[in-house]
């Protein structure tokens, strides 16, 4: 039942609906507690702009098992080199996490974090070269996100994640 909830909250994340996912993946992680339902959760809360509470949420995950932490680390790094409001934005933490998920999974997810979190330090050669990086090695539903990206590093702008478009994490 756990897996049918998630999947209802990564359907209502795409249609854009935060209220619903959160809700879907509360239901998921209590009747199968993992890390990727609260971070799937802290996602639906970033994307709502309760940008605080949703790092809050993630943070203590960045030292759980491999594979949860790699993905924290990136969720982590996604949101301090994307999020809209500049009190939060810290382009030099972000790319520190970035390194810290790449190190344990080097992957698109951990690629895509890196190339946010260059463009927010006004790096975008670096920016480019892991957007495509992340968008070769990306899987084909995410393909149009990563091309979009790609092409706004191209033109020298860091990426902002106000969630008014659902272009999932990172």
């Amino acid at each position: 039942i756990h897996a049918a909830h998630g999947l209802l909250g990564e359907i209502a994340n795409r249609e854009m609906k935060y209220e619903e996912a959160l809700f879907r993946f509360d239901l998921a992680n209590r009747a199968h507690p993992h890390g990727s339902y609260v971070i799937s959760q802290a996602l639906a809360l970033f994307k709502m702009g309760q940008h605080k509470e949703a790092m809050a949420m993630i943070v203590p995950l960045c030292c759980a098992e491999s594979d949860v932490a790699a993905v924290a680390l990136a969720t982590l790094s996604w949101c301090l080199a994307t999020c809209p409001d500049d009190e939060i934005r810290n382009g030099k933490r972000a790319l520190a996490e970035a390194q810290r998920a790449n190190s344990l999974s080097d992957n698109w997810v951990s690629w895509s974090s890196l190339a946010a979190a260059h463009a927010e330090l006004g790096q975008f050669e670096e920016a480019v070269r892991f957007a495509k990086k992340a968008f070769a090695a990306a899987p084909t539903v995410r393909t149009g996100d990563m091309q979009h990206r790609v092409s706004v590093y191209e033109s020298g702008v860091a990426y902002r994640d106000t969630g008014m478009v659902f272009d999932g994490l990172p």
